[in-house]
């Protein structure tokens, strides 16, 4: 069978309010504090984050997907979460996941001498960073009976191999200004559906008006979650000082 690709991508860039700095030395420990960097892949903490055990196979894949996004490559030190994402909402169609993603914590220094890619470099500044990269997900669609059989036709979620391949790099920066700093996170997200072309029969519609739909539910779902994420980041900031 002859195949096609539905792409579905997004990217967005969401940043706290200036806020005030007691010293540097108090914002890096905050930067650097586990619990607080959490928040910002948990939806603000609303979402369960655990900590898996890093493989070989895992670091391998983690690195291939660091080449490919321009991200640092992990190492030993680095560490991988599994996070609940939000679910994005489709037309008819609800998509949860649990995935997991590497942490890079890449040091001040570190990111000036690694310049990756714009993405990740994009108005950093000197600020030290985190690189959150997705590595894999479990999906599960809800919703109307006919859209939940078409997605998991396409994706081949009822099946033991999957045709859907996302791929996610978020940066997470600060920059500091005349006494105040502004927390920053840029995020991308592409989702490659691989399908026979027969199977663009059953769409609500042609492929670059599902493809449009299709960025537009994710770009939505990244700004309500990376704004909510970053609204409890700076509660957290601003609780501390």
């Amino acid at each position: 069978h002859e195949k096609t690709t539905l792409t579905l991508k997004g990217e967005i860039c969401v940043e706290s309010n200036p806020l005030p700095v007691t010293s540097e030395e108090s914002l890096l420990e905050f930067f650097q504090t586990p619990s607080f960097r959490n928040l910002l892949v948990s939806g603000g903490g609303e979402r369960p984050v655990e900590t898996l055990q890093i493989t070989k196979h895992l670091l391998e894949d983690w690195k291939l997907r660091c080449d490919s996004l321009g991200a640092c490559p992990p190492d030993e030190n680095d560490l991988i979460l599994s996070v609940v994402s939000r679910g994005i909402q489709f037309p008819g169609l609800s998509v949860q996941s649990v995935a997991a993603v590497g942490v890079k914590y890449v040091e001040k220094s570190t990111a000036e001498q690694h310049k990756s890619s714009d993405r990740a470099d994009a108005d950093s500044g000197d600020s030290p960073r985190y690189e959150f990269v997705l590595l894999s997900t479990q999906e599960e669609a809800s919703g109307l009976a006919p859209m939940v059989w078409v997605y998991n036709k396409l994706t081949g979620a009822d099946q033991k191999s999957s045709n859907s391949d996302a791929q996610s790099l978020s940066v997470v920066n600060y920059h500091v200004s005349d006494s105040k700093v502004i927390f920053r996170t840029e995020a991308f997200l592409t989702i490659g559906i691989t399908f026979p072309k027969v199977l663009l029969r059953i769409l609500p519609g042609d492929k670059s008006a599902i493809e449009e739909r299709g960025a537009k539910s994710i770009k939505k779902t990244l700004q309500k979650d990376l704004a909510h994420s970053m609204m409890a980041y700076e509660k957290a900031y601003l609780d501390r000082i």
